[in-house]
């Protein structure tokens, strides 16, 4: 049986336990009126001021660009970010491409690895960019669907290919690709610049100081050679052959090498490759 000190110094020691968790939990929720309402299951009241409340919902109320932002690299500036294996890889993030394929949000281009979430501008050579691409590269917000489908036809943009992760290249006005960049179904918007288009091995002759005064025989990407041949010719290139392409036509031409750059900058061309007989 227990003796009455045995009781009362239990009785002390849990009233001294009550009152250190009462403590406890005033510091961790502001007031009496908190700890009220914790006991009773409702959710405590907030002790923020009302100008930092009123801050940070006028920032959760911003929209978020959906844009990947891009900026010109100066001639002789070293990027923040380069690839060890291969040194003209343009990149906005160190991460490696297993790592951007988990996290959901990676553009995989054979010139470029793209974190499309990191806010980070992608730094492209001034030369090799477009004031007016004319091909955007637009991103699902998940896994491509019908939805996703249905907002490109009706924003107007036409779908040229396939782009890893969960993207389109699509041929649309810069109307088009910003009201795509409003849109629900879409994570991120890349504007199509010419440096994408080259393959790697084109890319040391393009970059060069002094452009090459050797021809060169180009495979050129043009899903409506109608329309773009003109200007193809007007930069110095002839066609030679003329086949039907998985992305659009294949024209093989034959241009000077200082036309390169010119050529990758048409916005009717997608993809420049060197002829390989």
């Amino acid at each position: 049986m227990s003796s009455p000190r045995r009781n009362v110094l239990g009785a002390l020691a849990l009233l001294l336990l009550c009152s250190v968790l009462g403590w406890r939990v005033l510091q961790r929720h502001g007031n009496g009126h908190d700890l009220e309402r914790l006991i009773a299951g409702q959710p405590a009241t907030t002790t923020a001021a009302p100008a930092a409340a009123a801050s940070a919902a006028s920032l959760a109320s911003q929209p978020v660009s959906k844009w990947v932002p891009t900026r010109s690299l100066a001639a002789g500036e070293k990027p923040k970010f380069t690839d060890a294996k291969f040194t003209n890889r343009l990149r906005n993030t160190a991460a490696s491409a297993d790592r951007l394929v988990r996290d959901g949000h990676a553009l995989l281009l054979r010139n470029a690895f793209v974190d499309t979430a990191s806010g980070e501008p992608l730094a492209i050579p001034a030369a090799l960019r477009s004031s007016e691409p004319g091909a955007y590269i637009v991103q699902a917000r998940g896994p491509i669907d019908t939805a996703f489908r249905g907002r490109l036809a009706s924003a107007g943009a036409r779908i040229i290919g396939y782009m890893p992760v969960d993207a389109f290249l699509v041929q649309a006005t810069s109307a088009a690709a910003q009201s795509l960049a409003d849109a629900p179904e879409t994570a991120a918007v890349l504007a199509y610049e010419p440096y994408f288009k080259l393959e790697p091995g084109l890319l040391p002759l393009a970059l060069a100081t002094t452009a090459s005064v050797d021809p060169l025989k180009l495979i050129l990407t043009v899903p409506e050679p109608d329309a773009t041949m003109p200007q193809i010719t007007a930069l110095g290139g002839r066609e030679v052959f003329r086949e039907r392409g998985v992305d659009g036509t294949l024209v093989t031409v034959e241009a000077p090498g200082s036309a390169l750059v010119p050529l990758a900058q048409v916005a009717g061309v997608h993809l420049v490759e060197r002829w390989l007989a």
